[in-house]
């Protein structure tokens, strides 16, 4: 499995571990905001957009490794965004404001993998010029 998607994966289930306990921690409470679970299903997103430009420094074949990258993406933001959806049981009152927070961080993970990409890139750069030096 693609490294990637596997991140995704792992993390949509974490997402879904933390939307059921922010669901009976709501219930026990009583409360009625579902913000919680947009904000929660935001902060998944986010985590996935910041790991997964990290680890693409670390990756073998950086070209295979953003395909992947944007695949994993899309299916991490589709499945919180779904979950929250299910656990907000169909409202979306908290989720005006957060369209707008997903949004921002769906810029930031581009930002955030052009620049692991491009870091990667110099680096391989230097090391290619440091061995050439060096013969």
């Amino acid at each position: 499995m693609n490294m990637p998607i596997a991140q995704a994966v792992v993390l949509a289930v974490c997402c879904l571990v933390f939307q059921f306990l922010a669901f009976l921690i709501r219930a026990s409470t009583g409360s009625e905001d579902v913000s919680a679970v947009w904000i929660i299903s935001a902060a998944c997103v986010l985590f996935f957009a910041f790991l997964n430009a990290i680890l693409a420094l670390q990756a073998e074949s950086v070209g295979t490794y953003v395909v992947g990258s944007f695949s994993g993406y899309f299916l991490v933001l589709l499945g919180c965004v779904g979950i929250a959806y299910g656990f907000a049981l169909g409202s979306t009152d908290g989720a005006e404001s957060i369209r707008f927070i997903f949004a921002i961080i769906t810029f930031a993970y581009f930002i955030f993998l052009t620049i692991a990409v491009l870091m990667r890139k110099i680096i391989d750069y230097a090391q290619r010029q440091d061995t050439e030096h060096k013969t």
